[in-house]
């Protein structure tokens, strides 16, 4: 499933026949930013997605703030396809 916002990301997130498994979590997303998304997920307990984040700042700023989440990976843009594969192999 792809969601363009952070909206949509919630209400995918809060429709249980999804059955999301992993999601790549671009930090900056319009309407809802990917930190909220993530507070959302804390909020809801939803645990059992795993979490790789996509960022084009990869200061320890970053870093440090999306360790407080559920986050398994962290993908630096620019990326590509093996990137993407390898990220998604380590969250499992």
């Amino acid at each position: 499933f792809v969601s363009n916002d952070g909206d949509d990301a919630i209400s995918k997130l809060s429709d249980k026949s999804l059955k999301i498994k992993i999601m790549l979590l671009d930090i900056n997303l319009p309407t809802i930013n990917g930190y909220e998304v993530l507070d959302f997920m804390k909020v809801n307990n939803i645990n059992d997605i795993k979490v790789a984040v996509v960022t084009g700042n990869d200061s320890s700023e970053v870093v440090e703030k999306v360790r407080g989440y559920k986050v398994g990976v962290i993908v630096e843009k620019p990326f590509n396809e093996n990137s993407i594969k390898s990220a998604i192999e380590n969250l499992k």
